[in-house]
């Protein structure tokens, strides 16, 4: 796990980044910027980190105008906003934000944000491809669309613009076993979607990250929009 701190007050910055190294795995790496357009172009250098911690308010490039940069360059990474101005949360609201903490006393929720966000990012699918078992992390996963009498498992990694599959021998019945159902949804008789990877809704069509669409079922869509937003609801941490 790669975690990104950008802050412009290099005394906050240095006191997050050391108690992230406090309470992390030996295993995940984190890295400190004063200027986001340092942190864009470590991104461009191939560091794609999981989970970025923004200032919200920088006076070269906001936390909220970073967000943007990354959706125009369909970079889905997830983002813990820290904040001394909850007025701003509700612009920065939407997909891939984990938290909104307050700059005061952030540390009350992040040890907790951050062991639960390892934990998740340790959720991985052991899928057989060519004689090898590929693991690919649960939560990257998009969406699997059954392919005659194999399944295809369709995920992007944070910073990958493209996205990719791989050719399971599962039936989409037995996926539905193995998934657990608070996070993926058999929309389709063909396909099942990923909730933490929707992008919106749109009346009956749902559209993902890497602007797939699906048309949900007459009938469904109802419970469809419910069982996502329980979702989302969950995923989002305000202090």
């Amino acid at each position: 796990m790669i975690i990104a701190i950008c802050d412009d007050q290099r005394r906050m910055l240095d006191k997050v980044y050391c108690y992230c190294k406090k309470i992390v795995q030996k295993k995940t790496e984190v890295f400190s910027y004063t200027r986001p357009e340092d942190l864009m172009q470590s991104i461009y250098r191939g560091i794609i980190p999981d989970l970025l911690i923004l200032d919200i308010e920088m006076p070269e490039v906001s936390g909220l105008e970073f967000q943007k940069q990354l959706q125009r360059n369909k970079m889905d990474i997830d983002i813990i906003y820290l904040t001394s101005h909850s007025e701003m949360m509700q612009e920065a609201f939407g997909r891939n934000v984990v938290a909104f903490l307050n700059k005061d006393n952030y540390e009350i929720r992040l040890a907790e944000i951050l062991t639960k966000y390892e934990q998740e990012l340790s959720k991985v699918l052991e899928i057989q491809c060519e004689g090898k078992i590929k693991e690919l992390e649960l939560k990257y996963v998009l969406y699997i669309q059954a392919s005659n009498k194999y399944s295809e498992v369709y995920y992007r990694q944070p910073g990958d613009i493209k996205t990719d599959y791989l050719l399971s021998g599962y039936t989409l019945s037995r996926w539905q076993e193995i998934l657990p159902e608070n996070q993926f949804c058999r929309v389709a008789r063909n396909v099942i979607l990923n909730y933490g990877n929707v992008k919106k809704i749109d009346r009956d069509m749902v559209y993902m990250t890497d602007d797939k669409c699906f048309k949900i079922p007459k009938g469904k869509v109802r419970q469809f929009r419910t069982a996502y937003h329980a979702y989302m609801r969950k995923q989002v941490v305000i202090l």
